[in-house]
């Protein structure tokens, strides 16, 4: 239930149907779902709830115009062998979980990512590259009367882990780093850059715990004002508190270097406090 203009509103925020074959090597999914639960995935930056609260350590940034909470489309997922899997999906970029636009007038967007899974020096590693075309005409960032179609986004991603314990698989360290390229006339966003390191029940009598430390550098489309300044970047350190097995509690600092997009801008601290509650 949401607050709408003219009162409360209901929303669906996800609801999707899947169905595996050959032996699950193959799985078809259609409905209304999360862009982050299949796409640019981080196993040491994420999923957002248990881990970093800054957007840009959950997600590549360039993909923010493409990835709303929720999105209607349809996807396959081909995994050929357990060290590849190709994910394929078609999106309508105006769908919310309030109005199903069914991708009127021909817009669409399509996604494709592969992931693969190898091991460099010894230790686990997943990579991953992707991109996305959107069909839509889009106001550009130059000219607001202007429109252009198609809109483009390219992005990498690299996890290596770098100790595991034999006995205990939970307790390790993973390093992650992203990448995302636009053409930028109609991204805010023009590189995106991050790379982090997770600490994984690494702190003694604290086996569930989890410290993450990152930094993150965006670059901004050049064709923004020139009253826009042309980046932004940050750190951020948190820790994962496993009070219960219901109860986690995250602290985070993030310190952040002109933040927005006007010039001059004072660097800010933000501390954060989340609880996730399973039930």
């Amino acid at each position: 239930m949401v607050p709408v203009a003219d009162g409360t509103g209901f929303e669906l925020t996800e609801w999707w149907y899947a169905h595996q074959f050959s032996e699950g090597k193959l799985e078809l999914l259609g409905g209304m779902w999360d862009i982050g639960r299949f796409y640019d995935l981080s196993p040491f930056s994420g999923p957002y709830p248990y881990r970093f609260l800054n957007s840009h350590m959950f997600f590549n940034s360039v993909l923010l115009p493409y990835a709303p909470y929720n999105i209607l489309g349809a996807m396959a997922i081909y995994k050929p062998n357990p060290g590849i899997t190709v994910t394929t999906s078609i999106n309508d970029p105006n769908s919310s979980a309030t109005d199903v636009d069914w991708f009127g007038e021909g817009d669409f967007d399509v996604m494709h990512e592969w992931r693969f899974m190898a091991k460099p020096f010894g230790k686990l590693a997943m990579f991953s590259v992707g991109g996305v075309y959107r069909n839509n005409d889009q106001a550009t960032l130059a000219d607001s009367t202007e429109y252009k179609s198609p809109d483009w986004a390219l992005w990498g991603n690299y996890n290596q882990l770098l100790y595991q314990n034999p006995e205990n698989p939970h307790q390790a360290i993973g390093l992650f780093g992203r990448v995302g390229v636009t053409d930028g006339e109609i991204n805010l966003i023009r590189n995106h850059f991050s790379l982090g390191v997770s600490f994984d029940g690494m702190v003694p009598r604290r086996p569930k715990d989890i410290i993450g430390l990152v930094g993150w550098y965006n670059r901004f489309s050049n064709d923004l004002p020139e009253t826009t300044s042309g980046s932004s970047s940050g750190f951020e350190a948190y820790y994962n508190f496993h009070v219960a097995p219901w109860l986690q509690l995250s602290v985070d600092a993030q310190y952040l270097i002109e933040p927005g997009l006007v010039p001059g801008s004072e660097d800010t601290v933000v501390l954060g406090l989340r609880a996730l509650i399973l039930l």
